[in-house]
């Protein structure tokens, strides 16, 4: 699974589990190297999330690189966050 950047041209969505078994997810370039972690791990919340679903990073830095990736069609918002101070939006693919 693959969408254009503005900034790094191709991101390849490379997925992989955290070590409390939540699901990560990153984006890495054409080489393979790392664009940005899309996912964060809040092992704390794990019982709010379904299958094929991760908390999203979609602020700080992430910020513009999330925009697109929602935008990219592979990844739907659920309309649902971690309801804590991070209030993280929960993702899941399309």
């Amino acid at each position: 699974m693959t969408f254009k950047t503005r900034l790094f041209g191709t991101a390849h969505v490379v997925t992989g589990t955290y070590r409390n078994g939540g699901l990560a997810v990153e984006l890495v370039d054409d080489s393979g190297e790392p664009i940005a972690t899309l996912s964060v791990n809040m092992p704390e919340g794990a019982h709010l999330l379904g299958e094929n679903e991760f908390f999203a990073k979609t602020w700080s830095e992430n910020g513009a690189i999330a925009e697109e990736a929602l935008a990219s069609g592979h990844f739907l918002d659920t309309g649902r966050t971690s309801g804590d101070v991070v209030n993280a939006s929960i993702w899941t693919f399309k």
